[in-house]
């Protein structure tokens, strides 16, 4: 039984042994191959365009490249509501008006999922300002008992909020309902 056990040892040594050796002698090989192979590619010549054909695939695409017209300032958006107006808004909104911003609420996220326990309630809401001359938005988390700026927030179910401020009380819905 050792005779065997020492047999196959010494078998699978030798094949282990020519295995390595042919594939160092293949890597060798490769090396050499690849350097002619470079020499020989840069050796060859490769196809140049003549002018016309290079103007000829210009006017092709110049229908493709935007104007180089001077950037026009945006104006300020026109969505803004002045001071008054922000103070007036009352009752159910999808949108509501602070400073520059434009909230929207997005989701209401309760800890457990249900709507039954809204303590430690999460109101994800978007924010996007009205009055920047670029596209600036950011999302932003309040929790029920909260403040969005100086209005307090109240999260009544996961499909509104409730913000109020002084005598003015909004209801921030996420959607409103059709009308059956």
């Amino acid at each position: 039984m050792k005779v065997i056990t020492l047999a196959s040892v010494a078998i699978g040594l030798i094949y282990a042994a020519s295995d390595y050796s042919e594939r160092f002698s293949a890597q060798e090989n490769l090396n050499a191959g690849s350097q002619q192979q470079q020499a020989n590619l840069a050796a060859t010549q490769l196809p140049q365009l003549t002018n016309t054909q290079v103007l000829a695939i210009e006017q092709a695409y110049v229908k493709f490249k935007p104007e180089d017209t001077p950037k026009e300032v945006v104006q300020q958006n026109q969505y803004a509501l002045t001071e008054q107006e922000q103070l007036a808004q009352n009752g159910e909104l999808l949108e509501f008006y602070q400073g520059d911003w434009r909230y929207q609420l997005l989701a209401v996220i309760a800890p457990d999922g249900s709507e039954q326990a809204l303590k430690n309630t999460t109101a994800i809401l978007r924010a996007t300002n009205v009055k920047s001359t670029s596209v600036d938005t950011k999302i932003e988390s309040v929790v029920d008992g909260g403040l969005l700026g100086h209005y307090s927030v109240a999260i009544s179910n996961t499909k509104q909020v409730k913000l109020a401020y002084k005598q003015q009380e909004i209801t921030l819905l996420m959607y409103k309902a059709k009308s059956v």
